[in-house]
C-alpha cells in the first residue's frame, strides 16, 4: 500500500517503500447508488486465529457476513450483485459426475429420493442421475439471499467491469496509499486508514461508480444488438442467394427441354 512516484525536490526525498509488511487486512462491503451500506463494513487481520472472523475469507466466513451484517441493512427486495469468487459458487446438491465414486452416486440417489438399485453399476447409475438432475445449478448464497426475500444477479465470469464496487475498492486502496508516505504502517495505523478510506466515499462517488457501470453494460448490450442484426441480414442475404441460384437452375432446365 505504497505509491511508487511522488513530487520531490532538493529538500524533499522521494516516497520509500518497505518491503517487508507488518500485516494484511481483509475488507468486506456492499454499496449501492446510496453509498456504502451502513452497518455493513467488515475489516478484520488476516491470519487472526480468534474472533468470529478469523483465518481468510472462505465460504463460512461470507456466510456470516451476509447474514449478520448485510441482509439486516438493505432494503426489501433488494438486487444483490456477485462475481464468481468461489466463496460465493457453492453449489447445493452438487450432482456426481461419472469420475464420482459409486458411493457418491448412491448418496446422491438416497437423497434425492430417486428408487435405484445399488448393485447396479456405475454406468447405470450415472445415466440414472443423468436423467433426474436438476437443469440449473443451485448456489447456497443464492438461496439465503432468496430465503431472505431479495434477488441474488450474478455477474458473468471475467466481467469485473460491470461490478462498481471494483471501483470503491479502487478508491480505499488510493486513499490509504496517497497517506502511506513512510511505506511502513503499523497494523493499528492500516486499519485506521481503511475505515477512513471507506468514509470517504460517499453517495456521489457510488452514484458515479453505478451509473458507469451500466453505461459499460449498455454499450454492451447495444454491441451484441448490432452484431445479431448483422447474423441476421447475412443470413438473409444467404437465403435470396440460395433462392435466385434455384430460380437460375430452373430456368436454364426449361430452355434445355
Amino acid at each position: 500500500m505504497t505509491v511508487n512516484k511522488c513530487w520531490q525536490g532538493d529538500g524533499v526525498i522521494g516516497v520509500t517503500k518497505n518491503i517487508s509488511s507488518t500485516g494484511r487486512l481483509i475488507v468486506v462491503h456492499a454499496g449501492s447508488m446510496e453509498g456504502f451500506v451502513k452497518g455493513a463494513e467488515l475489516v478484520f487481520q488476516a491470519g487472526t486465529t480468534t474472533g468470529d472472523y478469523h483465518g481468510q475469507m472462505n465460504k463460512q466466513n461470507f456466510e456470516r457476513w451476509l447474514s449478520r451484517q448485510l441482509l439486516p441493512n438493505i432494503p426489501p427486495n433488494s438486487v444483490l450483485v456477485f462475481d464468481n469468487a468461489p466463496y460465493h459458487s457453492e453449489i447445493m446438491n452438487r450432482v456426481p459426475t461419472k469420475y464420482s465414486t459409486k458411493i457418491a452416486m448412491i448418496e446422491w440417489l438416497v437423497n434425492n429420493n430417486i428408487p435405484h438399485d445399488p448393485s447396479e453399476s456405475k454406468a447405470d447409475l450415472m445415466r440414472l442421475i443423468d436423467l433426474h438432475k436438476p437443469l440449473d445449478k443451485v448456489y447456497r448464497i443464492d438461496e439465503i439471499v432468496r430465503q431472505a426475500g431479495h434477488v441474488a444477479l450474478r455477474l458473468p465470469p471475467y466481467m469485473c467491469e460491470l461490478n462498481p464496487i471494483e471501483l470503491a475498492w479502487a478508491g480505499v486502496k488510493r486513499y490509504v496509499r496517497e497517506r502511506n508516505t513512510s511505506g511502513n504502517l503499523s497494523k493499528a495505523d492500516l486499519k485506521h486508514l481503511t475505515y477512513e478510506a471507506i468514509a470517504s466515499i460517499g453517495k456521489d462517488d457510488w452514484e458515479g461508480y453505478v451509473k458507469h457501470a451500466m453505461a459499460i453494460e449498455n454499450s454492451y448490450r447495444e454491441r451484441d444488438q448490432r452484431m445479431e442484426n448483422v447474423v441476421d441480414e447475412f443470413i438473409i442475404d444467404l437465403g435470396n442467394a440460395s433462392s435466385s441460384d434455384s430460380e437460375s437452375s430452373s430456368d436454364t432446365s426449361s430452355e434445355e427441354d
